[in-house]
């Protein structure tokens, strides 16, 4: 038995790497109309810093005072508007916005008693304005007014369909009627001695 060898080139298979390697593609960057020119980089990031410092002084100006029957809101601040998302056990979610901060429980129509967390964002609408330094299809020069935002967040549980209040902020109860005097005071008669 003779086996014969065929002889092979390797030639074929270095033109072929030596072409792949050198038809990579190139790419190169020009830069465009939506590209961000340094001095448009410096207005942003100077409307963010402006942002930023009102956001810091925001904070704390938001609390929450639970009743039996509503989640209040207590701004410190004038707020134009509030975010006030609740969320529970088993995908339970639900978003209300409105200008006054309160949330009343029953229109939430929670599902069960249990444990929920809240989260409050409180919109305050500036009238500074935003540049709009890059033509995004508004046209030159076009502006919006800056928002900033503060945000809290926190529990509160349902015992039949009541929000549980904590004992330190409950609220005594006002009695409708006054109590009865049991007492008689003591008056005295005009011929003296007590009556």
């Amino acid at each position: 038995m003779f086996y014969k060898i065929k002889e092979v080139s390797i030639y074929p298979i270095t033109v072929v790497l030596l072409v792949l390697l050198t038809s990579t593609t190139h790419v190169s960057a020009d830069q465009d109309e939506e590209a961000i020119e340094p001095y448009e980089l410096k207005q942003r990031l100077e409307q963010h810093k402006r942002k930023t410092e009102l956001e810091h002084s925001l904070q704390g100006t938001l609390s929450v005072m639970p009743s039996r029957e509503h989640i209040d809101i207590a701004a410190f601040e004038n707020y134009d508007e509030f975010v006030i998302t609740v969320t529970g056990k088993q995908g339970f979610t639900k978003q209300i916005k409105n200008t006054y901060g309160s949330l009343d429980i029953y229109d939430l129509d929670l599902p069960y008693d249990g444990k929920y967390t809240y989260e409050v964002l409180g919109i305050k609408y500036t009238n500074e304005e935003i540049a709009d330094v890059i033509n995004n299809g508004r046209g030159e020069n076009a502006s919006t007014t800056m928002a900033i935002s503060h945000k809290i967040s926190g529990q509160f549980e349902i015992v039949n369909g009541e929000v549980l209040v904590p004992k330190a902020l409950e609220e005594p109860q006002p009695e409708i009627l006054p109590k009865k005097n049991t007492k008689t005071a003591d008056t005295f008669s005009l011929f003296g001695g007590k009556q």
